[in-house]
């Protein structure tokens, strides 16, 4: 179905257009050419020959017109515009128009020595094949009025007769410009010497710089939801020229305004070391991008509401930038399948962003921060390099690729407001996962890894949800361990009557307090009497008592891959329990929770917190007090034996239960 019902009519006479066979067309008719605006008789066609004829002008910014069977050119034919006058400060120009109320069809060549406006609001078809060497190529199924162009006024204007433009093959000396309601590129296009421009909107300004480059000015949205994309690149268009620049401006948000399914590359200067520029603008729309995009070294800029990126895309040493959002935005770099630049640069541009496939995010201002991704930095791993830098982005999906280590800083806030409803969200990649917060952020979901979030103070939990001060809520997250807040710590005095056994800077041994996870308040080396070595003092009263010696310091050991409680530990926590109800003497039972070096860091540092917990349960369950007990988790970091042996990992499967 079609709508507007003109529209379909637009596209069938199209269609029917571009079916017609090239050798059908025919050089424009002198009978169809008339000279309508600028100066008189400065303006005259002639047919040369069969296959040639030639436009000839002796002043600037002439308009012609033909009518009857248009302008069109078949394989063979050569369409000259040829400028004789003077005093003209830039290349001069020529708007011609068809006024058919046919489609032009151009399969020839278009060659001269001034600028071409070219204008059919009926539409334009370059077929397979067709050349322009021209000083530059403008060409419009938009209006432009003799008056304005008289002027130096270049404004199009949509009139509702516009069928847009189709490029089936082309290749081009200098600049050529496309200027429609929709552009579709679905053959190869060469520009060697200049820039390839694509426009698309309701109405469109163009200006030329101090330099004579063109500029353009979408000062009017298009309403259109073509499912194809109001400028098209097929999965058979090739798009290669110095520099690239599609844009166009749509006013559905849901509008494909950008859609690169082929081949878009810039190849820069030739006559320097000026790498290319490649543009893609869809102002108020998505932009989608699965083929291939390559600036060799130059740079690619992305602009659109959303943004989704299933390419590869090369930017070599310059800059990736990419701006995204209006009300609210969203960028895909899920699905890219290659990525090389130097660096990339995310600039949310709506209330609320997102970002979805990034990884090992850090927050280190407000809404900012730097990220990691495959293909972007100089590193031998993208992923934990964190070449990515973004601004105004308030909700993270993370990358599944890797397991992410996610870092909020003091500085780092996560958090604006849409509606009424505060947004600061990071979400999990599946992955097991480290958060740390010692900033703020309203969201975090764990997603179903076993993930990790440090940093919290005055944390509320239940089972796998909760909230805090600093993070207002989270969800699927496996272990939470609150913030610690350190004192000032004291001036460090060895005692004179204890040696310290091993060297904490030639790695750990097993007596160090390390190896047992101790953790001290006053930040003093605190040994067990039942881990001292022979030869060490042992001269405090606790050491005097021999079950004091043997239960105020445990270690119980665990299956692997397991927190459940066994046996033999079952027979030492009694033991403990007992001694600590018969004793009356103890305020804190210290549980610190350790893993070996198997899995990964995060799903480690979650298992020792579960052996801590079962740990405690057992001990509870004999009477225990619950307000007695302190845990600590961590993970694989501090080994009591090495980890290359079964039995050095058997020894580090462990809980220190410490009574104090």
């Amino acid at each position: 179905m079609c709508f507007p019902r003109f529209y379909c009519k637009r596209l069938i006479a199209f269609a029917a257009s571009i079916m017609m066979p090239a050798s059908l067309l025919a050089l424009p008719s002198t009978a169809d050419f008339s000279h309508i605006g600028g100066i008189a008789d400065s303006a005259n066609y002639t047919i040369n020959n069969a296959n040639e004829s030639t436009l000839n002008l002796t002043a600037d910014r002439q308009v012609v017109h033909f009518s009857g069977g248009g302008f069109n050119l078949s394989a063979s034919e050569v369409f000259n515009a040829s400028y004789t006058g003077s005093n003209v400060s830039q290349a001069p120009s020529v708007l011609i128009k068809d006024v058919s109320e046919n489609p032009s069809a151009i399969f020839g060549k278009m060659n001269g020595n001034m600028q071409v406006f070219l204008i059919n609001q009926n539409g334009v078809l370059f077929g397979n094949g067709s050349s322009v060497d021209l000083p530059g190529l403008v060409v419009s199924s938009l209006d432009l009025s003799a008056s304005d162009f008289e002027a130096g006024n270049f404004n199009f204007i949509h009139n509702g007769l516009s069928s847009g433009i189709t490029i089936e093959g082309l290749t081009s000396v200098n600049d050529v410009s496309f200027i429609s309601d929709t552009v579709t590129i679905d053959g190869e296009v060469n520009v060697t010497n200049g820039g390839f421009h694509a426009v698309a909107g309701e109405n469109v300004v163009v200006t030329y710089d101090s330099n004579n480059l063109i500029q353009f000015d979408i000062t009017e949205a298009i309403d259109a939801n073509d499912p194809d994309g109001v400028i098209h690149v097929t999965a058979n268009g090739q798009i290669i020229a110095q520099d690239v620049n599609l844009r166009a401006r749509v006013l559905d948000p849901y509008s494909l305004a950008i859609n690169n399914q082929g081949l878009i590359r810039a190849t820069g200067l030739d006559t320097s070391s000026t790498p290319g520029v490649i543009r893609l603008i869809g102002q108020g729309g998505t932009v989608l991008s699965k083929g291939e995009i390559d600036a060799g070294d130059g740079e690619i800029e992305i602009m659109a509401g959303t943004i989704n990126l299933a390419s590869q895309l090369i930017a070599g040493t310059s800059n990736f930038t990419i701006g995204f959002g209006t009300n609210f935005g969203l960028l895909d770099v899920f699905e890219i399948n290659k990525l090389q630049t130097q660096s990339l640069n995310i600039n949310g541009l709506g209330q609320v962003n997102m970002v979805l496939g990034l990884a090992n995010i850090e927050v280190n201002g407000l809404n900012e921060g730097t990220a990691g991704l495959e293909g972007v930095g100089v590193s031998a791993d993208n992923w934990t390099e964190n070449a990515v830098t973004f601004s105004n982005v308030h909700h993270f999906t993370l990358t599944g690729e890797v397991s992410n280590s996610v870092n909020v800083t003091a500085d780092g806030q996560l958090f604006t407001q849409f509606n009424g409803v505060d947004v600061g969200h990071i979400i999990s990649g599946g992955n097991d996962d480290i958060f740390t917060v010692d900033g703020d952020i309203v969201f975090l979901d764990g997603g179903h890894g076993d993930d990790v979030l440090n940093g919290v103070f005055n944390p509320i939990s239940n089972l796998n949800s909760g909230t805090s001060d600093n993070v207002l809520s989270w969800g699927n997250i496996e272990a939470v361990f609150p913030a610690i807040i350190q004192p000032e710590p004291p001036e460090f005095k060895m005692p004179v009557n204890i040696n310290v056994p091993g060297s904490v800077s030639t790695g750990l041994n097993d007596n160090s307090s390390s190896s047992f996870g101790l953790v001290s308040t006053d930040q003093s080396l605190k040994l067990p009497c039942a881990y001292r070595d022979k030869d060490e003092a042992k001269d405090d009263d606790d050491c005097a008592e021999t079950d004091l010696e043997v239960l105020a310091s445990s270690l119980i050991h665990f299956d692997f891959d397991s927190s459940a409680i066994t046996l033999a530990s079952q027979d030492r926590l009694n033991r403990v329990a007992s001694f600590i109800l018969q004793e009356d003497r103890f305020d804190r039972v210290v549980l610190s929770g350790h893993a070996d070096n198997v899995g990964t860091i995060a799903y480690n540092l979650v298992l020792s917190a579960r052996r801590t917990t079962s740990t405690a349960d057992y001990l509870k369950g004999q009477g225990i007090a619950p307000s007695v007990f302190e845990t600590h988790a961590f993970g694989e970091s501090l080994p009591a034996k090495s980890n290359v042996t079964d039995a050095g990992r058997a020894y580090n499967r462990r809980v220190h239960v410490e009574l104090e």
